[in-house]
């Protein structure tokens, strides 16, 4: 993982200790009940057994407001009874004047200790333990927590003793709060209870715990690590459990290790503390390490899962001389993983640092980190490094000595909302790359954050695509308020941003789109934020463009005030400001219908109204932690089976149901995965009426999520929609037609000539395996041929050899849509590859959508000319797709025309991403990903024209990055009248191991604003960022080259940034290209009529 900012700044930690600066109160986890009572649907009973983490309670004690009544009880008889401690609870409420005390019942029924203690951040706050009489046994106030030099200042509000069998009391009420403000939500409290005896957990107590009783195992307050290991390895031998640090200090002198899956490694407060002993020096990154020590050891196991750590304070003892080099609080690679109620503070380097594994190439995934401290130390408070589909929240990030949260090494998909970061040296929020530049951290969302007084910019997000800046509020940072260095397709909206640019008056933004010289800041959306100067030191402007370059930003709406220069101060030639009623749209629209992008509401009120539903139907939305639930509103006029299954690209971390008129649940989906993508579908049968559907997280720490949803009603008694079931469905009851598992094309194929038979319809594959042996013909048009998701399997049986190419084929057809299926060609299974494709055919005004096309022996996707009658495809378009694992191309485009290839995913195939071939015209291939392919990440040839490929990520392919062959025009004087050449705009292609982009023996096309790091992989000082070439007969020219940015930063790096292979090469134009590291130079032009301009 690189730190680095690469921007060459230092950093000073702001001391800030005493200020109340971004004390806007964490969020809370209460939830809503509409009568003012307990919601019992919110409260999870503690279960008996404990694997795991995931199997204690969590009780929240809820109210539609919070001065609504006495939630939990305000005295003995009114006690919100807990029932029977078995395991572990936790409970969230408020006290304060309107409500100054809550008393919780629980029992016991075998005699042993009991630990119960406030979170951190939950300070102000006293908790008395009681008898059943109510009688004071024992008391404990979190007062709060302050930091001195050498002082860490640790909180209080826990205790700890043994108990007799009976019931018992805890008493909560406000107290004065004399620590820092910062590290206090006042808005709400959370209060653990712990049972020592619980199943699967084992104690340890330190030299100096107090009320010791029966633990198994005590430190002596020297190499503690020693003991705790030997505690995790007890039970970790036994498949997982918990190990319970009672309260006090541990001395640590190397790392704590944990190399087990299903492990919950808990403390009883912030006064569990582990504390490195002075002078000390980790043999490997870590206080707490889940992760081997070889590399041998790291790529045999890529990650761990199910750890989970809690309730406890790291202390780095940075005053006393602990090491730089490997003191962090944490370092590991993990899975479905948490850390919870944790302080990191004072380490020599970074705080937390959850981590890629680089021995492995995996990433940590889905780990959540929420109602934490890091403060004080000296690096980073909290470092993402690969970490995906993620969860940070409810933190404060305190006086690090740079960032407060850095997020850095191809983080993608993660949600950081409501946290606190202030006072840090770096950035409030930085997301990046790291030192590799094409390891890009993307679809990031920031959320809600209070982000104030750190010394350098608020928010600073470099080289990064598609980051949500939102709702956020960024106060009297250093420089910027936010700061987009050469980052692409970023929103921020709805930030409060005041009084940044206190380093000095009239030099930094309150929004600026800034650059690298090499990259530039475009395509991103600035609207509806409020920015302000009132301090002394005031923003130069609002929101600015630091270069012309810096271009295709869209403003709307926002508001400015006490700029020095103005409001705004554009310089891209295409960027503008919208009136604040217009909404800016995509400049690419695909030539099909899409799915409808939605806002649907957050609860049956205010549910999104759908009218009657008479087809199929699918949404696009999201949710997450500011957006967490989605109603839609249905009728159905008559009865129908409705299929209800999410795009195979969605995020696997979601929930949806059917639910009645009333609000009832009917149907939910069941979740699962397979091969890692997502299969959840529901199908059930409805009579006529109104309808609910609900989408929301799968639980309350998972990522938020965008998701694509189809509903399709099969009718009873029409035959628009005829279901077909495989032989192993579920509920096939609701199929027409019935599979045995053998020959399974001969009733798909009967289906579908039923429903063309009558002009049109759908033939609905229910979830399940078909065992095909020849092709699926779809023979008639306005068909549709669906499945429920990726659960549905067309899967070629084993030793196959088709009639006609395409497992799925169909042949001058028009509006067919071909939808939510698996095509699996089963390659490796057969001796005879020849017509293996997963989907070949000539097609006018048709979709091909959310298919997934893998290990084919040919093609994944392959739509096609009539090699008979030479007709083309005209107006297809192909979104949503994932093509893998086939033998040759993931997407092939024979004679396609006027279509749109937008949003799909080919990955490690064969030979070609994506490949454009045969006369292809006016076609574009916009936001695809194309990676780890066996040549050319996208290929365009044999003739193909005005073919635009913009904004696509390319990246890890063996051959080009985009390969420009015999297509554009062959150098011809001037285009003919109608036609112009390709256009290839606004890329990433990265890591490629030839040429970024080669252009061979074409011409009139445009290269422009694209992004080119790190290509030749094959060999250093071969292949080129950009290359116009020849194939010794035909040449490249009359081509524009202009706006990209060429670097290599690796060992192996491109020969020229940009070349012309030989003087025929010529009439190029060459203009604002910036071009780093290249090994022969920067630029080198053949052609004696080629030029570059200023």
């Amino acid at each position: 993982m690189s730190s680095q900012l690469l921007d060459g700044n230092t950093y000073t930690a702001q001391s800030g200790l005493t200020s109340t600066q971004g004390t806007r109160p964490l969020s809370t986890s209460l939830s809503s009940s509409p009568s003012g009572e307990l919601a019992a649907s919110s409260l999870v009973s503690p279960t008996s057994s404990r694997a795991s983490s995931s199997s204690l309670g969590t009780a929240r004690l809820t109210s539609t407001s919070p001065t609504s009544g006495d939630l939990a009880g305000n005295t003995l008889a009114t006690a919100y009874d807990a029932g029977l401690l078995s395991n572990s609870l936790s409970f969230t409420d408020v006290v304060n004047n309107n409500d100054p005390v809550d008393y919780i019942r629980f029992s016991v029924n075998v005699s042993g200790g009991v630990s119960t203690f406030l979170n951190g951040l939950s300070a102000g706050n006293t908790i008395d333990l009681l008898d059943s009489s109510g009688n004071l046994l024992q008391t404990a106030t979190n007062s709060g927590t302050t930091w001195t030099q050498g002082n860490s200042g640790t909180t209080g509000g826990s205790l700890s003793r043994s108990l007799a069998i009976g019931t018992y009391y805890l008493r909560v009420s406000p107290t004065a709060l004399t620590g820092n403000p910062l590290y206090a939500n006042t808005s709400s409290y959370t209060l653990n209870l712990v049972s020592h005896e619980a199943p699967g957990t084992v104690t340890v107590a330190a030299s100096n715990t107090v009320n010791v009783g029966s633990a198994d195992y005590t430190a002596t307050g020297v190499n503690d690590q020693d003991i705790i290991n030997q505690a995790i390895a007890s039970v970790g031998s036994q498949g997982g459990g918990t190990v319970l640090l009672l309260g006090g200090t541990y001395n640590i002198s190397n790392n704590v290790v944990i190399t087990y899956n299903n492990i919950t490694l808990s403390g009883v407060g912030w006064n569990t503390i582990l504390r490195l002993a002075p002078n000390t020096l980790l043999d490997d990154a870590g206080l707490l390490r889940s992760s081997y020590s070889s590399s041998a050891a790291n790529a045999a196991t890529p990650f761990f899962s199910g750890q989970h750590f809690k309730h406890m304070a790291l202390d780095g003892n940075r005053a006393n001389g602990t090491s730089f080099i490997n003191s962090y609080a944490n370092y590991g690679t993990y899975v479905d993983s948490s850390f919870e109620n944790m302080r990191v503070h004072d380490f020599p380097h970074y705080g937390f640092d959850p981590h890629e594994n680089s021995d492995a190439g995996a990433p940590t995934l889905r780990l959540t980190i929420k109602d934490s401290l890091a403060d004080h130390n000296t690096v980073d408070g909290l470092t993402t490094d690969n970490c995906i589909d993620s969860l940070f929240t409810n933190n404060v990030l305190d006086s690090n000595g740079r960032h407060g949260i850095n997020v850095v090494t191809a983080s993608r998909g993660n949600t950081f909302s409501n946290n606190v970061s202030t006072n840090n040296g770096g950035n409030g929020i930085t997301v990046q790359s790291g030192s590799d530049l094409s390891r890009t951290s993307d679809r990031n969302k920031l959320f809600n954050n209070t982000v104030s007084s750190n010394g350098l910019s608020g928010i600073y997000v470099y080289f990064a695509q598609s980051t949500e800046i939102r709702g956020n509020t960024i106060t009297g940072n250093g420089r910027h308020g936010v700061q987009l260095r050469s980052a692409t397709y970023s929103v921020v909206a709805n930030n409060t941003i005041n009084d940044n640019s206190q380093l000095a008056d009239n030099k930094y933004m309150g929004i600026y789109l800034d650059n690298n010289t090499i990259s530039y800041s475009t395509n991103n959306l600035v609207r509806d934020n409020t920015i302000s100067s009132t301090a002394t030191n005031k923003i130069r402007y609002g929101i600015a463009e630091r270069s012309a370059l810096d271009d295709y930003n869209v403003l709307g709406g926002n508001r400015v005030q006490g700029a020095v220069k103005g409001a705004t101060d554009l310089k891209g030639l295409n960027s503008k400001i919208l009136p604040e009623a217009q909404t800016p749209r995509s400049s690419f629209v695909a030539t099909a219908a899409q799915p409808n992008a939605v806002d649907a509401g957050n609860n049956l009120q205010t549910a999104l109204n759908l009218g009657f539903l008479t087809g199929r139907r699918t949404l696009i939305d999201t949710v997450n932690g500011n957006d967490p639930i989605d109603y839609y509103r249905f009728r159905l006029g008559r009865g129908a089976a409705l299929s209800t299954f999410l795009n195979g690209l969605s995020s696997p971390h979601l929930d949806f149901q059917i639910l009645s008129g009333t609000g009832a649940i009917l149907r939910r989906s069941a979740g699962g995965l397979s091969e890692g993508k997502p299969i959840d579908s529901i199908r059930g049968n409805l009579g006529p009426g109104t309808y609910y559907l609900r989408v929301s997280r799968s639980s309350p720490t998972s990522p938020g999520s965008k998701y694509s949803l189809t509903l399709n009603p099969i009718s009873w008694t029409g035959a628009r929609t005829l279901a077909v079931a495989a032989s192993n469905s579920v509920n096939a009851g609701d199929a027409q037609y019935f599979c045995d598992g053998t020959d399974d094309q001969l009733v798909i194929n009967k289906a579908i000539a039923d429903v063309a038979a009558q002009g049109g319809g759908t033939v609905l594959l229910l979830g399940g395996t078909y065992n095909v042996s020849n092709n699926v013909l779809i023979d008639g048009s306005n068909v549709t041929l669906s499945g429920e998701g990726w659960s549905s399997i067309l899967r070629l049986t084993d030793n196959t050899v088709m009639s006609e190419s395409g497992l799925v084929r169909a042949f001058d057809v028009s509006g067919v849509r071909v939808a939510g299926l698996t095509i699996d060609g089963n390659r490796l299974n057969q001796t005879n590859l020849r017509e293996n494709k997963g989907l070949y055919g000539t097609f006018t005004d048709s979709v091909l959508e959310d298919l997934y096309a893998r290990n084919c022996g040919d093609y994944g996707l392959d739509p096609h000319e009539n090699t008979l009658t030479r007709a083309a495809t005209v107006r297809l378009t192909i979104q949503f797709c994932r093509a893998e694992n086939n033998e040759g191309d993931g997407i092939t485009v024979d004679k396609l025309r006027q279509s749109t290839i937008r949003d799909n995913l080919a990955i490690n195939n064969g030979r070609h991403g994506f490949n454009v071939v045969t006369e292809s015209f006016n076609t574009t291939l916009i936001n695809n990903t194309s990676v780890n392919n066996g040549s050319n990440g996208i290929t365009v040839q044999t003739g193909s024209k005005s073919i635009r490929i913009i904004n696509n990520t390319v990246r890890g392919n063996r051959g080009n990055g985009i390969y420009l062959y015999g297509s554009g025009y062959a150098d011809l004087a001037s285009p003919p009248l109608g036609f112009g050449g390709n256009f290839v705009e606004r890329n990433f292609i990265a890591g490629n191991g030839r040429n970024g982009i080669q252009v061979r023996a074409s011409s009139y096309n445009r290269i422009v604003g694209n992004t080119i790091l790190n290509n030749s992989l094959i060999s250093t000082d071969r292949y080129n960022g950009i290359y116009l070439d020849d194939d010794n007969k035909t040449f490249s020219t009359r081509n524009i080259v202009r706006n990209n940015g060429v670097r290599s930063t690796g060992a192996k790096k491109h020969r020229f940034g940009i070349a012309e292979s030989e003087f025929k090469v010529n009439f190029n134009t060459f203009q604002g290209n910036v071009v780093q590291n290249a090994v022969r130079s920067n630029l080198r032009l053949r052609g004696r009529q080629s030029r570059v301009l200023p």
